[in-house]
């Protein structure tokens, strides 16, 4: 296919089809053309010759092996559109095509033609009817993010009547993580074009950069690049160049059909990354940086600005440059990535396996959860003097018992192990008397603070009867201790503790912590509120799930009650363990 679009396409702006500036496509056409190929899914950025390939792909079938074919975009006015504006003149450019085309009106109408062989119609998602009639051996499936849930499995269902000729193609921007389109290409093969490295011959991923990190599409940020927190774009995209992530080569000529955008298409090749996939089923993915096309300087200002925009809640430029530039499915969790930036700022040189030579005490906290079944999300801190701490565990486990194997695994004392009995009180309960009232319980109040001994405090200790409600022969269970904590003030200590505000709150490498952690942490926000006498009072708001943010709070508890968060961290006191009562 690839030999025969050289020689009798035209790209869309009236130029012949060059194998220089598109050898990445080479492969995904030949796998269109191949009889042993049935499935192709591509997800790709906008604007990067998915649909001038599958033109190109429409035309050799119909000159060389022609068949009932459906394409199908978006929308019923669009398929029109394609077709007058795209498909038609595209028909009419190519020779071989344009000598089958009928000549009488009725084998030629707005979305259908009838070529000898077998005919080619073109619709839209929102078109029922033309999804469930009429078998074809081949589908093209163009956008199909824009397709109502269901329509994409219902639509793949038209090639059954071919089962050893068919050819179902996906090709699309992505949308959601996990959707149709993208578990289309998780199916598949998974490939990735890499190119080759001049400098080292070094086969890399082409993507953007990490500040800190090598490899990638950098930039410079200085006071002539980015004054006042505005960025200067002339001056900065004069320091726009692509980096080795092996031996540094730094690629400089980078601007719209240089020279180097010719040597990121060309010099490289597509690498497998599902290798279970079935062998009739090739899935591609790329971004706007691999075409020699699209301009850097535009997609690195799109994302400038989308981040800007996200310090602001849109997150709705981001998702536009993940999906349609940067060609990866979006994720709600890239959203909160302005918020999780103060991480990095607490992020310290330590491993939590390590000894930490301060460490006085360490404390786990779980908070209970029945939403999709019983699930528990855990942390783990090292405490010292002066409000210091180190996070050495989060995560989530499912059972008493995987708590039990945390707790051993990380030697945390079992008087120091704090679980919220806001809800399923009583369950907690019992976990706690087979345990030998050595867990702790813990409820959050709505109470700004608690009077203990004319002080105001976070938190106060009471006694439940653990059997309240049930009835018990012989002797009652000696009453549980539940540690009560003002919830409002543990939220404003824990942006405190992100802020650096207070004591010395460390985390450990921004890769060891899980996506989980960094969405959930930064969950809380306090915005002022005015009510309708015009007092202005803080409210304290949740944005998202907040999970291993409570455990946090928790924690702060623990480091309150036993005097963690009074004085320098270098001086040392009695140790206060009113959780080993």
């Amino acid at each position: 296919m690839w030999q025969w679009g050289e020689r009798w396409v035209r790209m869309s702006n009236g130029q012949r089809w060059s194998s220089v500036r598109c050898l990445f496509l080479r492969e995904i056409m030949e796998a269109l053309g191949s009889i042993h190929i049935h499935v192709v899914a591509c997800m790709c950025s906008a604007q990067s010759f998915k649909t001038v390939t599958m033109q190109v792909a429409l035309l050799y079938w119909i000159d060389q092996d022609p068949g009932p074919t459906l394409w199908v975009t978006s929308t019923k006015d669009m398929a029109v559109k394609e077709m007058k504006g795209r498909i038609k003149p595209m028909f009419n450019d190519c020779e071989p095509v344009a000598q089958k085309m009928p000549t009488h009106r009725s084998m030629c109408t707005t979305r259908e033609v009838y070529f000898p062989g077998g005919e080619f119609r073109i619709t839209g998602c929102d078109s029922e009817a033309d999804l469930q009639t009429t078998p074809y051996r081949r589908l093209v499936l163009d956008e199909a993010r824009s397709y109502p849930k269901g329509a994409l499995e219902m639509v793949g269902k038209r090639v059954r009547s071919f089962p050893h000729s068919f050819k179902k193609v996906i090709i699309s921007t992505p949308d959601e993580e996990n959707d149709a389109l993208h578990k289309a290409y998780l199916e598949g093969t998974q490939e990735v074009w890499h190119f080759r490295c001049r400098g080292c011959a070094h086969e890399q991923e082409l993507k953007w950069g990490e500040a800190g990190v090598r490899g990638g599409v950098k930039w410079t940020t200085n006071e002539v690049t980015k004054k006042d927190g505005r960025w200067n774009y002339p001056e900065l995209y004069k320091t726009l160049h692509y980096e080795c992530e092996a031996c540094g080569y730094e690629y400089w000529d980078i601007r719209s059909n240089g020279v180097d955008r010719v040597w990121f298409a060309t010099q490289g090749r597509w690498i497998v990354n599902n290798h279970e996939a079935p062998k009739d089923y090739r899935s591609f993915a790329w971004n706007a940086l691999l075409p020699p096309v699209p301009s850097w300087e535009d997609q690195l200002h799109e994302m400038l600005e989308a981040i800007s925009a996200l310090s602001f809640g849109d997150f709705m430029p981001l998702k536009v440059w993940v999906t349609e530039t940067d060609g990866k499915p979006w994720t709600p969790k890239m959203q909160y990535i302005g918020d999780q930036k103060i991480l990095l700022k607490r992020c310290a040189d330590y491993d939590p396996l390590d000894t930490w030579q301060q460490e006085v005490d360490r404390c786990m906290t779980i908070g209970v959860q029945g939403k999709g079944g019983r699930h528990f999300w855990v942390v783990i801190r090292a405490w010292s003097w002066g409000g210091w701490s180190r996070l050495l565990f989060a995560g989530k486990v499912f059972t008493y018992e995987e708590i039990d194997k945390l707790v051993a695994e990380w030697n945390v004392p079992a008087r120091n192990v704090l679980i919220d009995s806001g809800h399923f009180a009583q369950e907690i309960y019992a976990a706690i008397m087979a345990r030998r009232y050595q867990w702790k319980a813990l409820k959050g109040e709505d109470a700004s603070h608690f009077l203990v001994d004319g002080v105001r405090v976070i938190w106060k200790r009471t006694y439940v009867d653990p059997m309240a409600g049930k009835v018990v022969q012989g002797r009652r269970p000696p009453l549980l201790p539940v540690f009560l904590f003002s919830k409002s003030a543990t939220v404003y200590m824990l942006l405190n503790m992100i802020e650096g505000e207070v004591g010395i709150w460390e985390l450990p490498h921004k890769d060891e912590m899980s996506e989980d952690y960094k969405t959930q942490v930064t969950a809380y926000e306090v915005r002022p509120e005015t009510d309708k006498r015009g007092i202005q009072t803080m409210r304290i708001r949740s944005k998202r799930e907040n999970h291993l943010a409570d455990c946090e709070r928790m924690q702060l508890v623990f480091a309150a009650a036993k005097g963690f968060l009074a004085g320098e961290a270098a001086v040392e006191k009695p140790l206060i363990d009113v959780f080993a009562e």
